[in-house]
């Protein structure tokens, strides 16, 4: 699951986006911006679909803390990552 999201968040790291490499969009801080190609799209599209998002929450440790945490969140998360 970490890497589909990975995947559908970063893109394609040797994707061809040097139009976005502007300081209106691109301000040189991080990584630069990436695509993902359609086909890519579509597949990540689809696997995402059949996630089964109970499954998932219910998967996350107990405390609201530690769950936060797992799901990348140290320290700046407010609230509950299960509650919609």
């Amino acid at each position: 699951m970490t890497a589909l999201l990975d995947r559908a968040v970063s893109g394609h790291p040797d994707g061809n986006v040097g139009f976005l490499d502007h300081d209106e969009v691109y301000d040189g801080f991080g990584d630069p911006p990436r695509l993902l190609d359609p086909g890519a799209v579509a597949d990540t599209a689809a696997a995402l679909g059949r996630v089964q998002l109970d499954d998932l929450l219910s998967s996350l440790p107990a405390s609201t803390a530690d769950a936060a945490i797992s799901c990348g969140f140290r320290g700046g998360f407010d609230g509950d990552v299960r509650v919609d």
